[in-house]
């Protein structure tokens, strides 16, 4: 209704801190039991629910709620029974779209002298903190800090590299557009860690010795098996065991 219908009543009834809540608790309640013999089959569905209440904190006072909303479904997903994969990164990479975060002559006017209440702690500030310089290195922090736990989850899949890739160009291209050394610091950080954990999970794809690009040499089941090999934090160095960059 809050998506649809774009009504006051009906935004306040998804940015509060019952509805928060309760999304909290069933996030808590889904990461526990997700088999699909227990409450597996409520996670697409609390998924839409939760993505659809992100949609809704997409001005720069709501960003704290989205970033709580993005941290539950991180939860669910890094669950090792849950086994699914959740795009979050496109919500985060909206937040750099914001113009208050690029600095020079677009944040001018901005309120450099008012402390913000911490981040996680509420889910919506004045506009006067929106404008206020230290609200916006929380934001650009929280967001690179996000954008490396969304893909935790998938840090040891094969296909890592080519999922984070969007994110690493916007992040390398936002370090490049902001005017705020701090806020480019941050970017370019993240863009660091995601690039280190793709170099990673190539390596262990040569190593295991298949070409993902011609699939015509791959045999049935070999994708698995090199999936598994990842899985597994193996390596073919020795038989050592490695942790995943991004991990590190």
């Amino acid at each position: 209704t809050a998506l649809t219908g774009k009504t006051r009543e009906a935004t306040n009834a998804v940015c509060c801190w019952p509805f928060v809540n309760a999304v909290r608790c069933w996030g808590q309640v889904l990461g526990r039991y997700p088999g699909e013999a227990e409450l597996g089959l409520l996670i697409y569905p609390y998924t839409q629910l939760v993505l659809g209440s992100i949609k809704i904190a997409n001005t720069a006072a709501l960003y704290p709620m989205r970033f709580l909303l993005i941290r539950f479904l991180t939860h669910v997903a890094s669950m090792p029974r849950v086994g699914n994969y959740i795009p979050l990164a496109p919500y985060l990479l909206e937040v750099l779209d914001n113009t208050a975060f690029k600095g020079g002559k677009s944040s001018g006017n901005r309120k450099a002298d008012i402390k913000p209440p911490p981040i996680e702690h509420v889910l919506k500030v004045s506009k006067q903190v929106v404008q206020s310089r230290l609200y916006q290195q929380q934001v650009v922090t929280t967001t690179c800090d996000l954008l490396a736990q969304t893909f935790g989850p998938v840090a040891y899949s094969i296909s890592f590299p080519e999922l984070s890739l969007p994110a690493i160009l916007r992040l390398k291209k936002f370090s490049k557009e902001t005017a705020v050394g701090n806020f480019r610091k941050a970017a370019a950080m993240c863009a660091s860690h995601l690039t280190r954990n793709s170099t990673w999970v190539e390596e262990l794809r040569e190593e295991c010795g298949y070409e993902l690009l011609k699939p015509a040499k791959l045999g049935g089941v070999a994708l698995r098996e090199m999936e598994t090999v990842v899985a597994r934090k193996g390596t073919a160095r020795g038989g050592d065991t490695q942790r995943a960059p991004l991990e590190i």
